[in-house]
């Protein structure tokens, strides 16, 4: 998980590990470019926003790189553009950061085959 807001950072992780799920964190895309070459997780999940390197721009890096790894994009200022943008560069999901709590473990287990 890539987002640079330590509160939702604490917030998703603990949503994800609440229903079983390990999760890494970092707070910059360039760092999680880095992990993710060392250890490709079995889904990405990125803010949209952040310093230096944006969520589409590692988005698009992860799916050049790993292909078959689904991406999430989240974002607290999205919109049906935004949306419609990250599907089109290969993020698989979108979820604005207000539905977190609803839809960010359905998202995870689809994408995972465990729904």
């Amino acid at each position: 998980m890539v987002e640079d807001s330590q509160s939702q950072r604490v917030l998703s992780k603990r949503v994800l590990e609440a229903h079983g799920f390990e999760v890494t964190v970092v707070a910059e895309a360039e760092v999680a470019r880095e992990s993710i070459t060392r250890r490709p997780p079995h889904v990405a999940v990125t803010d949209l926003l952040m310093p230096r390197m944006d969520g589409l721009e590692l988005v698009d890096q992860v799916r050049y790189r790993f292909p078959r790894e689904p991406t999430i994009l989240i974002t607290g200022c999205g919109s049906e553009e935004i949306a419609a943008g990250a599907l089109y560069r290969g993020a698989v999901g979108y979820i604005p950061k207000r539905r977190i709590d609803s839809d960010l473990i359905p998202c995870v287990e689809c994408l995972l085959g465990i729904a």
